[in-house]
């Protein structure tokens, strides 16, 4: 990875490579995807976006979630401390859309019951959530054969 990296010394290149180590199947290249992502400030949206979206990249759904906690509980002081383009960022990017499980659709309906969110953070967090909500049917629709030709 170094070696690409000195081959391609761009802002772009270094992007790419925080998005691929992030999308590496281990807990420890998604602990530190969202280390830097969430957890350390305002970063470069562009990068946020190539760190979250690596680490959601993963045929293995028990690599994300020890991040929903933490996703939900940080979000509405990370949509107050941040810049509104890298708190959209996270908020869009970071939610759990390829936990296509109910427990996640009901961790995001249980945030979204509470109150004093900040009404576009729950606008972003509503979509999400419907995305998710469609993913959920689809996937049970199809282990029923609903999809069959």
């Amino acid at each position: 990875m170094d070696a690409e990296l000195a081959r391609d010394a761009t802002a772009a290149g270094f992007r790419k490579q925080a998005g691929c180590l992030a999308a590496r199947p281990t807990a420890e290249a998604k602990t530190a995807a969202w280390t830097l992502a969430v957890e350390s400030g305002d970063q470069p949206t562009d990068l946020l976006r190539e760190l979250l979206t690596g680490l959601g990249c993963t045929d293995f759904p028990e690599l994300l979630r020890p991040f929903v906690e933490p996703y939900f509980d940080g979000l509405d002081r990370l949509w107050a401390d941040r810049t509104i383009e890298n708190a959209t960022r996270v908020a869009v990017y970071g939610f759990p859309s390829r936990l296509v499980e109910k427990d996640a659709l009901a961790r995001t309906d249980a945030w979204l019951a509470q109150d004093g969110h900040a009404p576009a953070l729950r606008r972003l967090v509503t979509e999400a959530r419907d995305d998710l909500d469609r993913a959920l049917r689809a996937r049970h629709a199809g282990s029923r054969g609903e999809f069959e030709a």
